[in-house]
């Protein structure tokens, strides 16, 4: 059971059907599903609560490291009911706590429906989900996937691999998973290039270990794929209710020229093969690497976001 705002209820493992059932009405926006919420609140300062029958999220973050204790923390919400009056309630109890007197990740379904002469409701690109269809990913046919096929191509001819479903509660799954994080770092800073802080590249402040030793619990797939015995390359997704996947975490050797094209390809096949037809590949945080992979995949949408905040003249 979820309580109604201000009290709000920890990221456990137990609130994971409550939550969903609310989630389950609304596209799945990276930030707001269980797993996520989850994985990424080691701090355990995040939390949840209802108010006039939207889902309301306390996010800490730890990203910023000149922030104060208190500026590490914004509200969100999710629904459709009396919208204004939750923007107005959550911004207030922003500015009492001491937190930004803004509401982040707020999703397109929501913004469309604040006041604008209320709000200033403002486009948060760095956060938008990209949107891709597995059915296009499983081949990449066409001049817009030219790229992608002359690497699994290249890849195919060069490696003689394996490609394998992974069992994520294995301890020796989590072994592999660790080695080949490792050797990602190495391959990152050998290259001196800057490790992103989007867990999908695998970085170190992904709780990668924490999310595979429940992954029973939490419905994941895991893809892998193979060399000489070493595993070069995993993905880590979430089938979704109806026709939805979200991918979580992939990671790479790219000493193994393609592998990633590889991994995306035979991770749409698998979701396509169990009804699964739309893909959330999460955010690219504004950093121009990721922003460049994963317009590369060519997005039929996004998934968009909002700030949102008092307009000068509704200020209290």
């Amino acid at each position: 059971m979820i309580p109604t705002f201000p009290t709000m209820h920890p990221i456990t493992l137990e609130i994971r059907p409550a939550l969903q059932a609310h989630l389950s009405l609304y596209p799945p926006y990276s930030d707001f599903g269980h797993t996520a919420l989850w994985a990424w609140d080691k701090s355990g300062h995040s939390g949840v609560a209802m108010l006039h029958g939207n889902l309301v999220v306390l996010f800490h973050t730890t990203a910023t490291a000149t922030a104060t204790a208190t500026e590490r923390f914004f509200y969100s919400f999710l629904g459709h009911e009396c919208v204004d009056a939750v923007a107005d309630v959550l911004l207030e109890s922003s500015a009492q706590a001491g937190y930004p007197v803004e509401l982040r990740l707020v999703p397109e379904e929501v913004a469309l429906l604040l006041n604008p002469a209320r709000f200033e409701i403002i486009e948060d690109s760095d956060h938008h989900d990209y949107v891709l269809t597995c059915e296009d990913l499983t081949t990449y046919s066409g001049s817009r996937y030219r790229r992608q096929r002359k690497w699994v191509n290249q890849f195919n001819r060069v490696n003689g691999c394996e490609i394998s479903t992974l069992n994520l509660e294995s301890n020796t799954t989590h072994k592999h998973i660790t080695v080949l994080s490792d050797v990602w770092r190495d391959n990152r800073c050998a290259a001196e290039r800057p490790i992103e802080i989007d867990g999908l590249w695998g970085c170190g402040d992904f709780p990668i270990h924490r999310l595979v030793s429940h992954a029973e619990h939490l419905g994941l797939f895991g893809i892998g794929i193979w060399s000489s015995a070493s595993l070069i390359a995993c993905g880590i997704v979430e089938p979704l209710p109806g026709d939805w996947a979200m991918f979580h975490f992939w990671n790479a050797d790219v000493r193994h020229g393609g592998v990633y094209e590889v991994l995306m390809q035979e991770t749409a096949k698998a979701m396509l093969a169990q009804g699964r037809t739309r893909l959330n590949f999460q955010e690219d945080l504004g950093l121009s690497g990721l922003r460049h992979n994963k317009l590369s995949y060519r997005p039929v949408g996004f998934l968009k976001k909002y700030t949102v905040r008092w307009r000068q003249e509704r200020k209290p």
